[in-house]
């Protein structure tokens, strides 16, 4: 791992490592820690069999999330173009008005919860 970090030692961040002093079976000693991202990052760059088992799954996530963004990005556009064409039409006309008024509200709603799940989240 130490060889590991040093050849990318560039490539961390402050808050993803730090060296500590702890005692071991060797006696006291300064001990290099990671956080769980720096963790993730070392399994990018090592070449063990875990390490290529991590990337294929984090790969797995990161398509899976991508995925699942096409859902939200496809009801977006669609209450989008629905609100949009609604509202045309309601200014069209007088009665449109009346129908866009009670249909207006519930679109909105459709819209901004399409929007809300753009938000993407990496289960890690």
């Amino acid at each position: 791992m130490r060889k590991l970090y040093q050849r990318h030692a560039d490539e961390f961040r402050k808050d993803m490592t730090a060296l500590i002093r702890m005692q071991t079976a060797g006696g006291m000693q300064e001990v290099r820690v990671f956080s769980l991202r720096g963790c993730h990052l070392l399994g990018m760059f090592a070449r063990t069999t875990v390490a290529k088992q991590f990337r294929s799954w984090a790969l797995d996530v990161l398509d899976a999330q991508l995925n699942e963004g096409k859902g939200w990005q496809q009801e977006f556009n669609k209450a989008w173009m629905e609100y949009t064409s609604e509202e045309a039409v309601a200014s069209l006309c007088g009665k449109g008005l009346r129908r866009w008024r009670d249909k207006s509200k519930p679109l909105m709603n459709r819209v901004t919860s399409a929007a809300d799940k753009a938000q993407i989240l990496l289960p890690l």
